[in-house]
């Protein structure tokens, strides 16, 4: 019987942790080795999986059986100590390794977000330790020694096998013990070697920096790419670098092909590092403090683009949690392109569980409400990335930084729990040019998580030709009734024809900032007041004709030049009500409700 490889951990008797051992189960199945792609695809509830008799749980266990996959998750004594072992086992197979590595990261992820506390240490060792049992001493019939999943992940920086005590003539693969760490999980087209990678370590081919290491320019597989290199920095965390691999590869590897999120090529074991597409034209950010404009319809287009990488994110139960500019790169600017943007960087997103995530992460100006007051241990769900969604929002409509007038994080966040937010009323094009995002931007931000919109939501109104052919929405004083408009071209004047109970008024606006030049009312003909009521308007230059029905039906000439205050110059009477005017060079139009069209 082949065993199959299996993870334990030790942890104190209240919670417990899975990592890698491999034991001999007389109902753990010899399990063939179909083809990665080939996961069966299993129903996904709880109920059905049961009903089938593919799932059986108990009070200290999980197992679920499958002709083409095998998994056993239980927590039993430790014999040589107090504490609780968590073994997780699989089947021997590519789908049992990647099973293996997404149990393990899920409660990687339980523990750094729910119970922090079990990734400190007693003061002699950490609290959840992490052993994977020797498979050779298994097979020698020895009590198996327990590698530390460290010292596995720092020999695999240098070598494939790991010497054990108990048989120094005999080293172990560390693919039998720890497939995850070998990368044996991942897609074969995916692993990269050493000589397919190509870069030059110099500072003009530096993309950025980070806590993870550095980005640099290079090659592989014959196209330009960015090669994020994780690079130990701190010798207290020695398992750092390789975790955070670990996690953006999770990601990455299952959203491979979305148009909006960087896509990856591969990754490398020695050195480690994620291969990912490269953007010639850098992060937004810098797009954002260029003083050059960016048309207009492909900021609505970055806009949405954006929206749907995290819907798209959300659909999968991922939650990113670092939205900015610096991690949107730029692919192309121009009108016609049909990718403007991707974002990048998933050192920060995790997959949630049923009930959300409760860690703070992310950059300080974008953090949600609910996401800075997780030090009351209540969780925040995807709905944190639409309020980051408003904040970069923000940014591409004012091209500032938010809270600039705070000068620290802790004052940022003060100010986002007692409900502040950045200023944008001082920015023209906020309401005349890109209305339709700052109402989104608002509601975006809306303290309640409930209040703002699903990404979903977003993307499908964000892509609407109606959300972004609308330059402005300016409100009419007194809330009027807008019943006609006219363009007054050379002068750039529009005129709104407004009804209400106290009478008719035409306001004029500047058709190109919407502000308002001057108002007067129509309700007088010969020095006498009557009710009218406007029927239409008509430019015919220099004058705007203003069709009235009511107690005398009239069509009013009126001055569109400012030096006579657009006085009504002539008035002329008809026996029938008028319905619309219209003119040429020659002639005005007149339509009547009798039937008849007046020529003058």
């Amino acid at each position: 019987m082949t065993p199959a490889p299996g993870r334990s951990a030790t942890a104190d008797n209240r919670r417990s942790r899975p990592r890698t051992g491999t034991l001999h189960l007389p109902y753990c199945p010899f399990i063939e080795d179909f083809p990665i792609d080939s996961l069966p695809q299993l129903p996904t509830d709880l109920a059905t999986l049961i009903d089938h008799g593919f799932l059986h749980c108990w009070k200290s266990g999980v197992c679920l059986r499958h002709p083409r996959l095998f998994l056993l998750l239980r927590c039993v004594p430790d014999p040589a100590s107090d504490r609780q072992l968590v073994v997780t086992e699989v089947s021997p197979c590519p789908q049992g390794r990647r099973v293996l590595s997404y149990v393990v990261d899920h409660i990687d992820t339980l523990i750094r977000e729910w119970y922090q506390e079990l990734s400190s240490t007693d003061g002699r060792q950490p609290k959840v330790r992490q052993l994977i049992p020797c498979v050779v001493c298994e097979r020698l019939g020895l009590e198996p020694y327990k590698f530390t999943f460290a010292e596995c992940q720092l020999q695999s920086s240098s070598s494939d096998k790991i010497p054990c005590p108990h048989h120094p003539q005999l080293q172990v693969n560390l693919h039998q013990v720890a497939p995850d760490i070998m990368f044996h999980d991942v897609d074969a087209d995916l692993i990269l070697s050493h000589n397919e990678i190509t870069y030059e370590d110099t500072e003009s081919h530096r993309l950025g920096r980070g806590g993870f290491g550095k980005v640099v320019r290079g090659e592989c597989r014959g196209q330009a790419v960015a090669i994020k290199f994780y690079i130990q920095s701190d010798e207290s965390e020695p398992l750092r670098h390789y975790r955070e691999a670990r996690k953006e590869l999770n990601v990455l590897r299952r959203v491979r092909q979305h148009p909006f999120l960087v896509n990856i090529i591969g990754v490398s074991l020695r050195p480690l590092c994620l291969v990912l597409e490269l953007a010639e034209r850098g992060a937004l950010t810098e797009i954002l403090i260029d003083p050059k404009s960016v048309d207009r319809i492909v900021l609505f287009r970055i806009a949405y683009q954006v929206a749907d990488a995290l819907r798209f994110l959300h659909d999968l139960g991922v939650i990113y949690r670092d939205l900015k500019p610096e991690n949107v790169l730029v692919w192309s600017l121009e009108e016609h392109a049909d990718l403007h943007v991707k974002i990048i960087d998933f050192g920060t997103a995790n997959f949630a569980t049923s009930t959300g995530l409760i860690s703070c992460a992310g950059s300080i100006s974008n953090h949600a409400p609910e996401m800075l007051e997780c030090a009351n241990k209540e969780e925040y769900t995807s709905q944190v990335d639409v309020y980051s969604y408003a904040i970069l929002l923000y940014q591409i409509i004012t091209r500032s930084v938010p809270f600039e007038e705070y000068d620290s994080g802790p004052k940022i966040n003060a100010a986002v729990i007692a409900g502040e937010r950045p200023q944008w009323q001082h920015v023209p094009v906020s309401t005349f040019g890109l209305p339709t995002l700052t109402e989104l931007m608002l509601r975006c931000w809306s303290a309640k998580p409930t209040k703002r919109p699903t990404t979903a939501e977003i993307a499908q109104q964000v892509g609407h030709p109606a959300f972004q052919c609308l330059l402005a929405k300016q409100p009419v004083p007194s809330q009027q009734s807008v019943r006609h408009a006219c363009l007054v071209p050379d002068s750039h004047d529009l005129w709104l024809a407004c009804d209400a109970h106290t009478g008719n008024r035409i306001f004029l606006y500047d058709a190109r900032t919407l502000d308002m030049k001057f108002s007067f009312s129509i309700d007088t003909y010969q020095e006498q007041s009557f009710s009218f009521q406007i029927q239409c308007m008509h430019f015919m230059a220099p004058y705007v004709l203003i069709a009235l029905r009511g107690e005398l039906d009239l069509v009013s000439v009126y001055s569109t030049s400012s030096d006579l205050r657009y006085k009504c110059v002539t008035s002329m009477a008809f026996d029938e009500q008028v319905s619309c005017v219209t003119s040429n060079d020659e002639y005005i139009f007149v339509g009547l409700n009798d039937g008849k069209c007046a020529a003058f």
